[in-house]
């Protein structure tokens, strides 16, 4: 039981009760480090926004190659699943999902597949990658809007105002 409810063990599914020795195959302490993350969230997004825009000019370098959106979104896939696996091992993540998230990861899944292709797709095909982030960067709108009602997340005129000139931007770096 997780959280009250049946849950599943990828470890059970694959037939493999213990991978606690996984983790100790790497012991160093870097940015990593088992102990708990203590960077704010700020640097956190910093790192973030750095690794999307490498991201970003990979695709474009990718679709110059030749390879449609589909491949290299598969291959997105393809490589970062067992990489996202081995580091939630050495993180010592625990795998146990409630039964009730699955339709939850479900949509997600099918979510993230039409974010991929579409932002590989319109990065690949735009004259300058700036003009199709510009336009995916206006999911900060959404969101914000959306954490007001599902997270009751705070409201103010100084952060109303930060969206109005994010959306301005947005539009101008756009155009």
């Amino acid at each position: 039981m997780y959280f009250g409810v049946q849950s599943f063990s990828f470890g059970k599914i694959v037939g493999v009760q213990d991978l606690s020795w996984i983790p100790n195959l790497v012991n160093s302490k870097n940015l990593f480090s088992m102990e708990k993350n203590n960077m704010s969230w700020v640097t956190q997004a910093f790192i973030a926004m750095i690794s999307i825009s490498v991201m970003v000019l990979i695709i474009k370098g990718l679709t110059r190659l030749g390879l449609s959106s589909e491949v290299i979104a598969f291959y997105y896939f393809l490589f970062t699943t067992p990489l996202l696996f081995i580091f939630a091992l050495y993180k010592k993540a625990e795998f146990g999902l409630p039964l009730a998230s699955l339709p939850l990861f479900f949509l997600f899944a099918i979510i993230a597949v039409a974010y991929n292709y579409f932002n590989v797709s319109s990065v690949g095909s735009a004259p300058n990658v700036g003009y199709a982030v510009g336009i995916i960067s206006f999911n900060v709108a959404v969101v914000f809007v959306a954490s007001i009602f599902l997270f009751d997340a705070s409201f103010t005129l100084v952060k109303f105002i930060g969206i109005i000139f994010s959306i301005i931007g947005i539009v101008l770096i756009s155009l």
